[in-house]
């Protein structure tokens, strides 16, 4: 529990552990806390490869951290045990899909002949099936699980644990999406989580 949360919400927020699916097998087993894969609690590895956690006392914020991260991981299964409602069909999301990809053909068509330039060899490499539009779609919106995480950790953290983790993210993992063009052909598998607005 980290200083300024609130107890109360947190201990009601999960009535029913076993009504939470299992976990992947390819769930994360790193990075401050995470999902144990057989034993269904939050682990804090102190042992963690590249950390140094029992070698002098805690970083700054590092309690707001740990708090954000268990948060977050605990609402990718409540959003894998479909309790983060959707507000569109199938058919409709396909859809958007298809809109949001178009929007972004566009704006490539309409970027200056120096920006086209100098985005060129990536775009050949998003559109080795000659849709570079879709393929930037499909790279969007491999972040909405993390979106949905989100909606539901929100709720349960304080203004400095969103803080602390919109931070963290952006500082130590915005290198993920600077090499996303060279492996555009599947999904990108990066972990950077991004805090929207309750109004998107």
């Amino acid at each position: 529990m980290t200083a300024g949360s609130s107890p109360v919400l947190r201990d009601a927020a999960l009535v029913d552990v076993t009504a939470l699916p299992a976990l992947q097998a390819n769930t994360f087993q790193s990075g401050y806390t995470s999902l144990h894969a057989t034993r269904r609690l939050v682990a804090y590895n102190l042992y963690e490869p590249g950390m140094e956690r029992l070698h002098g006392p805690p970083l700054p914020f590092a309690r707001e951290m740990v708090g954000a991260r268990t948060a977050h991981e605990w609402g990718h299964l409540a959003d894998a045990a479909g309790w983060v409602p959707r507000t569109v069909s199938s058919g409709e999301y396909a859809t958007l899909r298809s809109a949001l990809a178009g929007t972004l053909d566009a704006a490539i068509a309409a970027a200056p002949a120096a920006v086209r330039r100098a985005s060129a060899a990536d775009l050949t490499a998003l559109g080795a099936d000659g849709c570079a539009d879709a393929a930037l779609a499909r790279l969007t919106l491999t972040r909405m699980p993390d979106y949905r995480a989100n909606l539901v950790a929100r709720e349960l953290l304080t203004e400095a644990e969103r803080e602390t983790y919109v931070r963290h993210n952006i500082r130590s993992l915005r290198g993920e999406y600077a090499r996303c063009s060279g492996a555009c052909s599947s999904a990108t598998s990066s972990s950077i989580s991004t805090w929207v607005p309750r109004s998107a």
